[in-house]
């Protein structure tokens, strides 16, 4: 605007002392007119150079404000941002060492599961080797309590066996008392013919009542046979006293 004020021309008019000597008193009125308006002219000139001196000065305030005010932002942004960038830079910086934390971390939970995991085989194995351990055990105890159990019956066969021998033994024994009672008997039927009949039928009953105890004392043994064999040679025997006692009968009636 300023450029444009002075490149444009002032048209004032020029007055000379001819003209003003030869005014009419309407060219007075003419004249103030003319000054009047030459003088709001200029001042209209000066009030619009006024506001465009305080409107630059205005534009350059507010410039230099915002200026400022940018200068002031850019500093605190600066600020902001490098602040931020070291925020920025430690957190990285701290995210690097926890990241490298958290791999050693993994790194090492891994070497200790795999650690575990051996362990786990190993024990695995060690739980396998003693279900079959186990199950040896079970096994030979298994067959130990059957070679028990055959031997307790061995034993309880050779016990009976034992017993059987005893009771043989016993029977054997009875059997010789027998034999002896017999060769008694035989020795008092001998004394019979020899006519000793008195003695000797007494010795014979005698004889006889002890055989019979013998024989009331061997009823509870098992072996049948020896009981009838006994009983057998009983019978004989008495039959034999019988006859013995008939023939001494009938030779007392004579």
């Amino acid at each position: 605007m300023r450029n444009d004020l002075k490149d444009e021309p002032i048209s004032v008019p020029s007055l000379t002392i001819d003209d003003v000597e030869g005014v009419s008193p309407n060219g007075d009125f003419e004249l103030r007119n003319r000054k009047k308006s030459r003088f709001s002219n200029g001042f209209i000139l000066s009030m619009l150079l006024f506001l465009f001196i305080v409107y630059s000065v205005g534009m350059s305030i507010l410039f230099w404000v915002f200026k400022q005010s940018t200068d002031e932002v850019r500093n605190q942004l600066n600020q902001t941002t490098s602040s931020t960038t070291q925020v920025t830079e430690a957190n990285l910086v701290r995210w690097q060492a926890l990241a490298k934390q958290i791999a050693d971390q993994q790194a090492t939970t891994k070497t200790s599961l795999e650690g575990i995991r051996d362990q786990n085989k190993q024990l695995i194995g060690l739980l396998n080797k003693l279900q079959t351990e186990q199950k040896t055990t079970a096994k030979q105890q298994s067959e130990q309590n059957d070679r028990l159990v055959k031997l307790e019956r061995q034993l309880q066969s050779f016990t009976q066996y034992d017993e059987q021998i005893k009771r043989l033994t016993t029977e054997l024994d009875k059997l010789k008392q027998s034999q002896t009672t017999i060769t008694t008997i035989a020795s008092d039927v001998k004394a019979l013919q020899d006519k000793k009949l008195p003695q000797a039928v007494q010795s014979v009953q005698d004889d006889l009542l002890l055989l019979r105890s013998q024989l009331d004392a061997s009823a509870n043994n098992d072996s049948k046979q020896q009981l009838a064999k006994l009983e057998k040679q009983i019978q004989s025997l008495q039959s034999q006293v019988d006859t013995l006692r008939q023939q001494l009968s009938n030779r007392s009636l004579y």
